[in-house]
């Protein structure tokens, strides 16, 4: 909550004092939200969306904070990136999740797998495709820095700098 502030919907009172939602983890619009949104109709909707630069939870966030909806926090729904497994297992555990963002194919699949009850050797299987050393694997090659200190938070320095030594030893 309050992404936006001071660069989106600036005249709109609301939105400068409280901001807007990030959609990367989805939001949850009610009956009475949406049937504001669309009280001229969907077309003038569409063309506030077709009109504008900004991202669309931005303008959605403005958009809603216009018709006086609350926007709320909702439980379940997390929208940052993960990196241990830990993290998933506590949002598996806790019983009350509704959305992950960030998520790579392997991971999801594992995540999926772990949800639905899937035998514990496929588990098993799906988490060393999608982990290392309980670290995310992707994050090794889209956001190394991420993957390294998480390393670092799960196994010490020592962890990384094999890890550094290993790439170095690839690359050479």
């Amino acid at each position: 909550m309050g992404a936006g502030r001071d660069f989106f919907c600036q005249d709109n009172e609301a939105f400068n004092s409280y901001g807007g939602i990030c959609g990367g983890s989805g939001y949850i619009v009610s009956r009475v939200a949406l049937q504001q949104l669309l009280a001229d109709g969907a077309p003038a909707l569409h063309a506030v969306y077709d009109k504008t630069p900004w991202p669309n939870d931005m303008t959605t966030s403005c958009q809603l904070r216009r018709t006086g909806s609350d926007l709320v926090l909702a439980d379940g729904m997390y929208g940052y990136p993960m990196d241990e497994i830990s993290m998933y297992e506590g949002h598996f555990s806790s019983g009350n999740f509704i959305t992950v963002h960030y998520v790579d194919s392997a991971t999801m699949r594992w995540f999926y797998a772990l949800n639905e009850g899937w035998p514990a050797d496929e588990v098993k299987k799906l988490e060393e495709k999608a982990f290392h050393r309980g670290c995310v694997r992707a994050w090794e090659l889209v956001a190394p820095s991420r993957f390294l200190d998480c390393m670092q938070r799960r196994h010490g320095a020592q962890a990384v700098e094999e890890l550094l030594l290993h790439s170095k030893r690839l690359t050479d």
